[in-house]
């Protein structure tokens, strides 16, 4: 039996792109014999608000519980939002070390492991586990950096559903359009100076629940500022456009990325963190390293409409590398592999 432990996120749990949903179609496509464990978040945000969120520790304690007495030698439990203190699934591995395998995915950017995590505690959550495994490349290296044992840590990739996000060419104008979307270690600095830069292109600027009216003026009449959407609105916005715009301080695995390259869009994308594992420059995407670079790049694109096309069709081929059926193939190999050398060990 194989026990996913996930986190219901409010915001997350019915889209395509969290992995409350890659949970749900591991249990669907895989070989094995899967059960998800879901951990409400809810219980969190009220206890928090409370100021009672020492408690949260007392319920993900008795998760860990039960998990304890009920799995078996030969079990395995994933623990899917690992190195996450607020989330604590540190105390369910630790719960569970060698009573079953336990492995775990960790996907904060080293950043914020660095202000979550002093390095002695970081090391002792990952003593807990049999295999830690990482949404890119860089962020493999900075745990090594940190200390944390190179033979347990194995890189794979952000999953993206191909059938949800996929393009739709009834939105072609042969005119380039710029989308930017995410919120997380985004540089809306550069975001700016690129538009200023472009004023014959328009840019879409996703804002969630951010106020960016301040970083990006009305003066800017080629930008245009877009609130919090359903996963659908955005994906229908997404294939009206040509370019994802992604100007980051670091990134490891990215849904935006990955759901980017679906839609067929050209990812334009800061060279920083574990981007190339993901874009290829000049093939699936471009990258850049500051401003105007990036200026370059979209303004070159706007004047030849065919490398346009040609690098939208590479993207949307680098996606079928990387989607569900794909990560279900890799899954069931990583669960046969821990198998299988548990019973040699025997």
């Amino acid at each position: 039996m194989v026990y996913l432990v996930v986190v219901d996120w409010p915001n997350t749990k019915h889209n395509h792109a969290g992995m409350r949903y890659l949970a749900s179609q591991v249990k669907k496509l895989s070989h094995n014999h899967i059960r998800i464990i879901a951990i409400s978040a809810s219980y969190l945000t009220c206890l928090s608000k409370l100021r009672l969120s020492g408690l949260y520790k007392i319920y993900i304690f008795l998760v860990g519980l039960y998990l304890k007495l009920i799995t078996k030698r030969d079990d395995v439990v994933f623990l899917m939002e690992y190195l996450f203190p607020a989330i604590e699934m540190g105390i369910i591995a630790k719960l569970l070390k060698n009573r079953c395998h336990v492995i775990a995915l960790a996907h904060l950017v080293p950043k914020m492991l660095t202000a979550l995590y002093r390095t002695d505690k970081l090391k002792e959550q990952c003593e807990n586990i049999e295999r830690l495994y990482v949404l890119g490349s860089s962020l493999k290296q900075y745990l090594i950096d940190r200390g944390v044992s190179s033979n347990i840590i194995r890189t794979t990739f952000h999953y993206v559903d191909t059938d949800f996000y996929h393009p739709d060419n009834s939105h072609h104008e042969n005119k380039i359009n710029v989308i930017s979307i995410g919120n997380m270690d985004r540089d809306y600095e550069a975001i700016k100076q690129i538009a200023s830069g472009l004023p014959d292109i328009n840019f879409t600027i996703c804002c969630g629940k951010k106020d960016l009216s301040t970083i990006f003026p009305a003066t800017l009449s080629n930008v245009r500022l877009i609130g919090y959407l359903t996963e659908s609105e955005l994906r229908t916005l997404m294939q009206s456009c040509d370019v994802s715009l992604n100007a980051m301080n670091d990134t490891i695995g990215s849904n935006v990325i990955t759901t980017s390259l679906a839609c067929g869009l050209v990812v334009i994308a800061s060279d920083v963190g574990s981007i190339r594992d993901y874009i290829e420059d000049g093939k699936n995407g471009y990258l850049f390293r500051n401003p105007t670079e990036a200026i370059e790049i979209i303004n070159n694109l706007s004047k030849n409409w065919e490398e346009c096309e040609n690098v939208k069709y590479n993207a949307r081929l680098s996606a079928a590398q990387i989607n569900i059926a794909e990560f279900v193939r890799w899954f069931d190999a990583e669960i046969s592999e821990i198998s299988h050398g548990k019973t040699k060990g025997e």
